[in-house]
């Protein structure tokens, strides 16, 4: 099933109960209502007859009784009788009037002469039976009926002179009310059918709200998924899918950049792997027909030697790198440290790079302080550090520029580290583009282009920020574009 289905029939759901049950509670409030004001009516006819009594026993005005007793049960729903006795029980005034001058024979009729205030009883309209604890409705079904009566106190001059009694049918009260809660019954229906309508109209639009965008995401996915990485998947949201909609673009961004990074590997893994190969072949189809020929003399085959020789050593420290950075994803690069002047290792590799140096006109020195004080390191990883430094800056150092290696003992945090900063007059890196020159792969566009030789694969810094922090050390770098780059990186004493 669709989630949008789902969605729908959950939200329809929801509105259904809840309608229901607000129905419900609306329905059972209306009929506690309709009792409440209805006794409360009861009560105020019942007081307001009293009232009329009094005013008509002060008189002595008997026929006043009698015409107001009939007026309040013929203009009050629902009244059986209504009529005023004196405190022995002798009917002075009724709504029937054969019963006048009679003794009051009610089953309720003793508690009514005693009361002192308002009294309400209910009782069976068969005056021969009191009342009894058996079911309304048995009782209702052999034709008795149950009557509420309303008994209040007459008093003149503060003496109790008679008693107002009113009488209402149970059943009666009961059929106003089914029909007062037939009519509610009907608006609540009225009212549920229309807000489940809405219910259903508004769940259905949260549905398509919720899916439209989602159905978005899975196209973007889809076409991220073909290798489109330039898809964009619209942001208009500012909620938890607006969000993931961001994060989806963001992953596209991402998953594009490592497309050109890959991409600019192959192409220089290509290169790197060409270029020596292909010089390696001529050199020895050149000296292989030397030989054929049968002129050795005369012929520069050191020089050749020594062309291959390097393209050679070219080819093992790209696939040295190559080793390197499988062994640092997997966690295995391993240092193996000793106790080692550090002068001699500095000295080695700007050597190593002098006459390179010398050939693109550019002054390579270095400066390390005599009484440097030796440190814990695995030379040769040190010295591939330096080395991948000192070749980066020579890519990108003009003619007449200068690339300078110093040392110092510098403290940080109470500690002891000797610092190393190689600094050059290249071209230098944007600021933007800092923290990301020591990821794997990471070439920076700006400057890339203007490397000399090979442009590389971009593992050489990212395998010395490896070889560093595993010696408990630390690099980073500042640059300015147009004045030039320095590396820092510390190796604790």
């Amino acid at each position: 099933m669709k989630l949008s289905s789902r969605l729908s029939i959950f939200s329809c759901a929801i509105v259904l109960f809840t309608v229901i049950g607000v129905s419900g509670l609306l329905y059972h409030t209306e009929k506690k209502l309709l009792l409440a004001e209805i006794e409360k009516r009861q009560y105020t006819t019942a007081e307001r007859l009293a009232g009329i009594g009094r005013e008509a026993l002060l008189v002595k005005d008997d026929l006043l009784l009698m015409n107001y007793a009939k007026l309040i049960k013929k203009t009050t729903e629902g009244m059986v009788y209504a009529f005023f006795e004196d405190a022995n029980g002798i009917i002075l005034a009724h709504t029937d009037p054969s019963k006048i001058s009679e003794t009051d024979k009610t089953a309720v009729a003793e508690g009514a002469l005693n009361t002192e205030k308002v009294l309400r009883s209910e009782y069976f309209s068969s005056e021969a039976e009191s009342p009894t604890g058996r079911a309304e409705s048995v009782l209702e079904a052999q034709g008795r009926e149950i009557l509420i009566d309303f008994a209040v106190p007459i008093y003149l001059s503060g003496e109790k002179v008679a008693v107002a009694r009113t009488g209402f049918s149970k059943e009666q009260i009961k059929a106003m009310i089914n029909e007062s809660l037939s009519k509610t019954k009907l608006r609540i229906f009225g009212v549920g059918i229309l807000g489940l309508l809405i219910g259903f109209v508004f769940s259905l639009i949260m549905a398509l709200t919720i899916t439209k965008p989602i159905k978005l995401l899975i196209s973007g996915a889809e076409e991220i998924g073909k290798g489109r990485f330039e898809y964009r998947i619209p942001e208009g949201r500012n909620d938890e899918v607006g969000y993931l909609a961001k994060s989806f673009n963001v992953m596209a961004k991402k998953l594009a950049e490592l497309d050109e990074m890959k991409r600019d590997f192959t192409s220089s893994v290509t290169h790197e792997l060409r270029s020596p190969l292909g010089a390696i072949e001529s050199y020895i189809n050149l000296m292989l027909q030397q030989l054929r020929s049968g002129q050795i003399g005369g012929f520069d085959w050191d020089d050749h030697f020594v062309r291959i020789k390097r393209n050679t050593t070219r080819l093992s420290r790209f696939i040295n790198d190559l080793l390197d950075t499988a062994k640092i994803e997997a966690g295995k690069l391993d240092v193996n440290p000793f106790l080692t002047v550090y002068e001699p290792v500095i000295k080695d590799v700007a050597d190593l790079f002098k006459a390179k140096a010398e050939e693109q006109q550019i002054s390579l020195t270095y400066n390390c302080p005599p009484d440097l004080p030796k440190i814990n390191i695995d030379e040769d990883r040190i010295k591939q550090v330096i080395t991948n430094l000192v070749g980066n800056a020579l890519k990108f150092t003009p003619p007449g520029g200068t690339i300078s290696i110093t040392a110092k003992k510098v403290n940080f945090s109470g500690r002891d580290f000797i610092e190393t900063a190689l600094a050059d007059s290249g071209c230098g890196i944007t600021s933007d583009n800092i923290d990301l020159v020591f990821n794997k792969f990471e070439q920076v566009k700006e400057t890339k282009n203007k490397a000399k030789g090979a442009k590389g694969t971009g593992l050489g810094l990212m395998i010395a920020k490896s070889i560093v922090e595993l010696h408990g050390g630390k690099i980073w770098l500042e640059s300015e574009m147009g004045k030039g780059t320095v590396f820092y990186f510390t190796l604790p004493v």
